[in-house]
């Protein structure tokens, strides 16, 4: 007699098909096109392997289906899962436990200012929206004014109609043009920004795009994920440190969070036959930038994210860990967005496979809130230099072995001469 499995156990079951199944077709994808990838072929070929008829391959595949297996397993769903609005009330509960000087109950944010990047849709317009709330004042850093300003205007609509805010809780919000991927216009941000005189407490690098079919790229001609996702966002945090670490102090630092994701394990750099230090310098060079000849639209991106933590580690490490600011990453989840709107059939087939897993752009917003306004994610990077959360929590992918400081360094000398050049 079969035992009985419980719900969870059948879906981390799904979730170990699922993520070999990724596993095979990211990495096989001479074998099998994404166009006409079918369960047939796929059961063949892990048949094959399960044979020993593709040895060469198939043992290297493993580590692949291990970080497969972590990022969905990591994703299944939790009674506990809480929304950015939960997050930030619970934090200001405590603040507001903690300093009475007043006299009566005040926003936890009141008087700071944040910078979210790509805040139109999805997390970033979700995070927009929850420390308006909470007395932020808030930059929507967009490509579309017309959009940011629908949108910013419906906000603060929402914001007001809710019985739980009034317009004395609420922070100002300002639109600004800011496209990542261009980094003349980041320069011109930068300049807008400091004409406005504002302070910056928090930095919320959260515009992005996932797996363009085909290689593009930006107006400077760096492949298009690689320039969004992270050469932009580089670009606007060195443009805007010293207003960072003059606008944070030790006790309250300003804050840099890097908006990743969990992708970033199937950046390959541990699959490299040495790990020495010249190794590892190498391969950045060749990869920094990107080039057609190797474009892969889910590797690309998961190198994308993976030099987001770097550039956290290493931004961190610059400034030590009692500076007037922190930088950390996160991965947000696993959320049904226009993240993948580019790409048609890779956007049905991820969110079809994965979508027991899926959270709702409130619970995927959690994350950031939570580096925004915990006070552990401080004690966290005072103790062990810059960190990635996931789940609003601590969580050690960072930690990657190969994630050393010397590839930090080479990250940040290979990038700086793109933007400076």
């Amino acid at each position: 007699m079969l035992p009985r499995l419980s719900s969870r156990t059948i879906l981390a079951i799904i979730a170990a098909m699922v993520a070999i199944g990724s596993g095979f077709i990211y990495k096989r994808k001479s074998e099998i096109s994404a166009a006409t990838a079918g369960v047939g072929k796929f059961l063949q070929l892990f048949s094959d392997c399960y044979k020993g008829k593709h040895p060469s391959w198939c043992e290297e595949d493993l580590s692949i289906v291990k970080r497969n297996l972590m990022i969905v397993w990591n994703e299944l769903p939790s009674p506990f899962t809480a929304t950015a609005d939960q997050i930030i009330d619970r934090y200001s509960h405590q603040q507001n436990s903690k300093d009475n000087t007043r006299g009566h109950h005040h926003p936890l944010l009141a008087g700071k200012v944040a910078v979210v990047t790509g805040a139109t849709g999805g997390i970033g317009e979700e995070t927009a929206r929850v420390l308006l709330k909470h007395g932020c004042h808030v930059v929507l850093a967009v490509r579309n004014i017309t959009k940011g300003n629908e949108v910013l205007e419906t906000m603060l609509k929402n914001i007001g109609d809710d019985s739980d805010a009034g317009s004395n809780l609420t922070g100002k919000g300002f639109v600004m043009h800011l496209d990542v991927s261009d980094l003349k216009l980041v320069d011109k941000f930068e300049t807008d920004f400091r004409d406005t005189g504002l302070p910056l407490h928090y930095l919320i690098l959260n515009a992005g795009i996932m797996a363009p079919p085909t290689y593009k790229t930006s107006k400077q001609g760096y492949e298009m994920q690689f320039a969004t996702n992270y050469l932009g966002h580089f670009h606007l945090t060195r443009k805007l440190e010293d207003i960072l670490l003059g606008s944070g102090i030790r006790e309250f630092p300003a804050r840099v969070i890097f908006v990743s994701s969990e992708v970033h394990t199937l950046w390959k750099v541990s699959l490299l036959p040495t790990e020495s230090t010249e190794r590892y310098s190498a391969v950045l060079a060749e990869e920094i930038p990107p080039n057609e000849k190797s474009y892969h639209p889910l590797m690309n991106y998961a190198f994308s994210k993976a030099l987001m933590i770097l550039c956290a580690k290493e931004l961190q490490r610059r400034w030590g860990p009692e500076s007037n600011a922190i930088a950390v990453a996160l991965h947000p989840g696993i959320i049904e967005t226009s993240l993948v709107e580019s790409n048609p059939a890779l956007e049905a087939t991820f969110f079809r496979l994965l979508a027991f897993t899926l959270k709702s752009i409130a619970q995927g917003a959690s994350t950031t809130v939570y580096a925004v306004v915990a006070d552990e994610v401080v004690t966290n990077v005072r103790k062990n230099g810059a960190s990635y959360f996931a789940n609003n929590r601590w969580t050690a992918s960072m930690e990657r072995e190969e994630f050393t400081e010397e590839l930090g360094k080479e990250a940040w000398e290979l990038s700086s001469r793109l933007v400076d050049s």
